[in-house]
């Protein structure tokens, strides 16, 4: 069953992942149709349309690569021993001819790798990013291409002469902002091609040795980090959250990969879980992806959750570039999948369970059971033939009474009719059909002989009915918020502990007062909404007294 479900699982994430990911060929280069020309031994670049995109003519100018060429122009000079000197300066320009820095430096090395190019001036290195910018303001004698955020720098070692000694620099690392990873200098400096060339710093003294691995740049995503006692607290605006060991990336509001030095960790915010990924010299991670090097895993950290994604990584995107990550695509984890999975096998068994009880049923249906099941169908199909001439009667009541409208004769008393289904079944009580109740035709309907017995009243206005009713009676003696107005009150009516707040009574056509004296207020649940001839109750009252006289 496991392998079962794990076998659906790869093919749902299988599904999900191609539309999550998205692959575009590489750009062509020059798309624009930049050409270049020369000019009196002077070089430029042009468009389609033949106009020159450059206000300066270069010496050289290299082939365009991603979108970018290395230009060069050179100067000559008499040094102080009156010799010609002729100097290179270079730089880069865009395929609108715009010089991508404001300075010119004596060597660009190459093109942009991973968003940077190394430089030199005066003997001295530094890297620069696509719109120029040097990343460091310190220049050394070194440095190496950048590789998962982070570059190798160099500074010649004391007592070095070129030419001799076996290692003549000592090594730091720097990251994208250009800050120092250590802040000392190392011997060694190693690249280690086994963990998928991150670098190992390896600092020598005498018989001790301090090896550490730099996976990726630490990405905390403007989130403010203090060290305490027992751990790091990170506040990004009203986000705060305090995680035990060194945040080295923040994921989203969700996951946090951390390291306690040693090891590598991914901690669940919503569910305060620390999950063990490796140790730190197997793990490399960026914005997207964790790699277990050591277990060969590779995991997509996206929406909030984290997926093992090791074979359709390995089958469809290792190697390749221009890979886009489609956000907001619904994905399940796979304990969510599984959860999912169950419900609907069980669901499914239960349906089966039910059919084949019924089809068991059926079978062994004698032909008295079969003709009663056939009179049961043959009464449900009355009551809806029943309840078709309702609402015909219905309608002919409305229409009835539209015509008296029509010749001003609206107040003219109309035969009462008698109905059925006057009342519906709601739980432990009965209520008047709402039919009647919201068309207003409650008052053309005969309820002089109509029991209210646990019937619901409350909130019903009444008025122009000849209702006969037992307030003792009806559900939860509860009259409240009701219109008896222009009814007549029996005597005999009795009130006692009945709710008639927000009620409202007054005289019938016939009887002008109502007889308070033989009328059994007496303990009735009433306040200053109850009116009789719009006078609250409790002006008529004594509510200390309950008056009562027969």
């Amino acid at each position: 069953m496991k392998e079962k479900m794990e076998e659906l699982y790869e093919k749902y994430l299988e599904q999900k992942l191609a539309l999550i990911f998205s692959f575009h060929s590489a750009k062509k280069e020059n798309k624009s149709n930049v050409k270049t020309i020369e000019k009196n031994g002077k070089y430029n670049i042009i468009d389609e349309n033949g106009k020159i995109l450059s206000p300066i003519w270069f010496d050289i100018i290299n082939e365009f690569d991603k979108g970018y060429a290395r230009v060069i122009i050179t100067t000559k000079a008499m040094d102080k021993h009156g010799k010609v000197v002729i100097k290179d300066k270079m730089n880069i320009i865009d395929t609108s001819g715009k010089l991508v820095s404001d300075k010119w430096y004596d060597v660009v090395n190459g093109y942009f790798h991973n968003g940077f190019m190394e430089v030199e001036n005066n003997g001295k290195a530094n890297l620069i990013d696509e719109n120029g910018n040097l990343i460091s303001d310190e220049w050394y004698d070194r440095v190496d291409g950048l590789k998962n955020g982070i570059a190798m720098v160099g500074i010649k070692a004391p007592h070095y002469e070129e030419g001799f000694g076996m290692m003549p620099y000592k090594f730091d690392a720097i990251d994208i902002r250009g800050k120092r990873i250590f802040g000392s200098w190392a011997k060694h400096l190693i690249e280690d091609k086994k963990i998928n060339n991150s670098f190992v710093l390896v600092y020598r003294w005498e018989n001790e040795h301090i090896n550490r691995i730099i996976c990726t740049t630490v990405n905390l995503k403007d989130y403010k980090v203090k060290r305490f006692l027992t751990g790091y607290s990170c506040t990004n605006g009203n986000d705060k959250f305090n995680i035990k060991y060194e945040p080295l990336l923040i994921y989203d509001t969700r996951n946090v990969l951390c390291s306690d030095k040693q090891n590598v960790y991914l901690f669940d915010r919503s569910l305060g879980k620390y999950t063990k990924l490796g140790s730190i010299p197997y793990i490399e991670f960026n914005d997207n992806y964790i790699f277990d090097l050591e277990n060969n895993k590779v995991y997509l950290v996206y929406e909030g959750l984290v997926h093992d994604i090791t074979k359709y990584y390995s089958k469809n995107i290792k190697g390749k570039e221009n890979v886009t990550i489609n956000k907001g695509i619904p994905i399940l984890s796979k304990d969510e999948f599984f959860i999912k999975q169950e419900e609907k096998i069980k669901k499914e068994a239960e349906k089966a369970k039910k059919e084949k009880e019924l089809a068991e049923i059926r079978a062994r249906q004698t032909e008295e059971e079969r003709t009663l099941y056939d009179h049961q169908e043959k009464d449900e199909k009355k009551k809806k033939e029943e309840e078709i001439r309702l609402n015909e009667a219905v309608r002919s009541i409305m229409q009835g009474v539209k015509v008296l409208e029509q010749y001003g004769q609206a107040d003219k008393k109309i035969e009462r009719i008698q109905v059925a289904n006057l009342f519906i079944t709601a739980g432990d009580h009965k209520e008047i059909n709402p039919l009647y109740v919201e068309t207003g035709l409650l008052k053309y309907i005969d309820l002089s002989m109509i029991s209210f017995a646990n019937v619901k009243i409350s909130g019903i206005d009444f008025r122009g009915c000849n209702i006969a009713l037992k307030p003792q009676e009806v559900y939860g003696k509860d009259l409240s918020e009701c219109n008896f107005e222009k009814l007549f009150i029996s005597p005999f009516m009795d009130f006692n502990g009945v709710d008639i707040r927000g009620t409202r009574f007054s005289s019938d056509e016939d009887i002008k007062t109502l007889d308070l004296e033989n009328v059994t207020f007496q303990n009735a649940i009433y306040d200053e909404t109850t009116t009789y001839n719009g006078i609250p109750l409790t002006m008529i009252y004594s509510r200390e007294e309950h008056i009562h006289k027969r």
